[in-house]
């Protein structure tokens, strides 16, 4: 009997750690923009604070997930090693960025994240996990926005997109815990982000909050939903520029707000060029395309900000395309048997992984999406034809 509730207890630690491990970037990023834009330390400090915070927990898991997806691990190290050599050999000035990113970051931090997801047995911990680190980044966002207000923040710049983007998944984990007080921080949240980050992280907190409504709702309720969301949209539409005049009054200056005053929501911040540039030399090379890491060369060491133009130019039009597909169609396989709360928990982590690489960062050094990976390679290895004992977010 005490083997047993050892055995018990120490898988529960395991889990803890690894949602830990799974989830923690959020809360470190949020603490690192803190950090910086107070002046506490500089940005290099705050830097190597979160690579410490980083390492920690990957290294407090490591011994959970090479206990329990020891294959896997092996499997996506082998993958990785090819994908790296591979990308070298295509094109050597590809080493520089294989070595800065690849190594540091999607080796050593995002990877782990998705075999940290993969490798939890019991998903109520990793709800009780999800929670807790929604409310302590939370905390951190009102505490930023705090110092903000009261002139706090030498070093903040008119907006920080990496603010924003740390906020969304908590926001979102809020909704969707469907308590009353959690609503009301997930608000205060999207408050924050309009104000103090980019206007990028709202549009799938609002896209989020419908669509679960739409699908717990009653009839009633999605029509009562509907005229509330046109009322606050018309209402805010009507005070903007009183708005705009109160937070200029008390010294905010929410970056959003002043793009729709001036007409320039839909502004690409010079991304079009971007895009052109890499569709030009996508075309010169349309079907293996330049290794991972592929637009860095061709963009100062810059990634491309969009998902699929990144995928094509590391690998060409087909095999992303394929690959895609392919992925696709196990979705469709899979969406009569999932639950609701699972479906609503796959299209709350799609929206806060895929949404924000449409227009910013890179799949290769993105924990966002290894976290998605993670959790659609759960669902299929519990729906799929192989069997494996997995309790979903249900």
């Amino acid at each position: 009997m005490g083997l047993a509730i050892r055995y018990t207890t120490l898988n529960r630690l395991g889990d803890y750690l690894l949602s830990w491990t799974a989830l923690g970037q959020f809360l470190l990023l949020v603490i690192q923009t803190f950090l910086i834009d107070s002046g506490i330390c500089s940005e290099e400090v705050a830097g190597v604070l979160r690579v410490i915070g980083s390492a920690i927990l990957v290294v407090a898991s490591f011994c959970w997930i090479l206990k329990r997806s020891a294959i896997l691990l092996l499997v996506v190290y082998v993958l990785l090693i090819i994908l790296f050599t591979s990308s070298i050999i295509l094109d050597v000035d590809n080493m520089e960025y294989v070595v800065s990113e690849g190594v540091r970051i999607t080796a050593c931090t995002v990877v782990p994240v998705f075999l940290s997801f993969v490798s939890i047995y019991n998903m109520d911990i990793f709800r009780r996990a999800a929670l807790h680190v929604s409310l302590f980044t939370a905390f951190f966002g009102i505490l930023y926005m705090l110092f903000s207000l009261t002139g706090r923040l030498p070093e903040k710049e008119t907006y920080n997109m990496g603010f924003g983007y740390s906020l969304l998944f908590p926001a979102m984990f809020l909704l969707f815990s469907r308590r009353f007080i959690f609503t009301l921080i997930a608000i205060l949240l999207f408050c924050i982000i309009f104000l103090e980050g980019s206007r990028g992280p709202l549009v799938p907190i609002i896209l989020f909050f419908v669509l679960q409504k739409m699908m717990l709702g009653t009839v009633r309720g999605k029509l009562a939903l509907g005229l509330l969301v046109l009322l606050i949209l018309l209402s805010f539409i009507a005070l903007l520029p009183s708005i705009v005049g109160w937070l200029d009054s008390i010294g905010l200056q929410s970056r959003t707000l002043n793009l729709l005053v001036a007409g320039e929501i839909v502004q690409d911040t010079g991304r079009g060029l971007i895009y052109d540039a890499i569709v030009e030399k996508i075309w010169m090379q349309p079907f293996g395309g330049y290794g991972v890491f592929g637009d860095r060369q061709f963009l100062n060491g810059v990634y491309c900000h969009n998902f699929f133009l990144e995928l094509a130019i590391d690998f060409g039009i087909f095999a992303p395309a394929l690959v895609l597909l392919v992925l696709l169609v196990l979705f469709l396989y899979m969406l009569p048997k999932l639950a609701k709360d699972e479906l609503i928990f796959f299209l709350l982590l799609a929206l806060a992984s895929i949404f924000p690489l449409w227009v910013s960062s890179s799949y290769l050094i993105d924990f966002r999406i290894f976290l998605f990976g993670g959790y659609f390679y759960r669902l299929y290895h519990k729906y799929g034809k192989r069997k494996k004992v997995y309790s979903t977010c249900a």
